[in-house]
């Protein structure tokens, strides 16, 4: 209260967020057990599952739930309340869109941005949630969804969790698919992203498109 929040650590911050510790252990050490277990690495700790924290000892359900309420809330601050005042003019700013859903994630996931003629956003979805090799994309759900939304241009995203960035031969046959789909309704697919590790490559900037 009197230093202001920015001021604590993050070990500071996490003790909070837990709020009480157990006899043998206060929120403090627990805090401290958790930010040593990922090496002070943020980003790691918010792309634990469940059963990560619960491994932990003193991490019990409810406090585990708290931990990954509070990543869940960082990676939607700012991307949930996207309008058509968003505007994809190249990769970089579609990443900008998307990097806050993607970021943290183990397992892939496969996204949709629909815009208008003027490349403004109307929608973003996901569209599929997959394992730590893949994810299954249904272009005919994407495609109904487009003509649901008077949507005339596309980009798509997914993640590779492996933090390799190079599109795999599924990848690029998908981006096929879709575009192809796209066309004879004549929508534009702009690009389909790939993240990880902070990063990304564009199909658009690479000239696979």
């Amino acid at each position: 209260m009197i230093r202001g929040i920015r001021h604590l650590s993050d070990t500071d911050l996490i003790a909070l967020i837990i709020g009480s510790g157990r006899k043998e252990k206060n929120a403090f050490e627990l805090s401290h057990d958790l930010i040593k277990q990922v090496d002070g690495d943020l980003e790691e700790l918010g792309s634990w599952e469940y059963d990560d924290y619960c491994n932990i000892y003193g991490i019990g359900k409810a406090k585990a739930a708290q931990l990954m309420s509070v990543f869940e809330l960082g990676r939607r601050k700012g991307s949930d309340h996207a309008n058509e005042s968003v505007q994809i003019l190249d990769s970089y700013s579609a990443y900008r869109l998307i990097k806050p859903k993607l970021q943290d994630l183990k397992r892939e996931e496969f996204w949709v941005a629909f815009c208008n003629n003027a490349n403004k956003l109307i929608r973003i979805e996901r569209f599929s949630t997959g394992g730590l090799g893949g994810t299954v994309v249904d272009i005919r759900l994407i495609l109904r969804k487009a003509l649901g939304l008077w949507s005339s241009a596309l980009v798509l995203f997914h993640n590779h969790p492996s933090g390799n960035l190079m599109p795999s031969k599924e990848d690029k046959q998908i981006t096929v698919k879709i575009k192809k789909a796209l066309s004879s309704m004549e929508i534009r697919l702009l690009d389909h992203l790939i993240l990880g590790n902070n990063a990304y490559f564009s199909f658009a900037d690479e000239a696979m498109l």
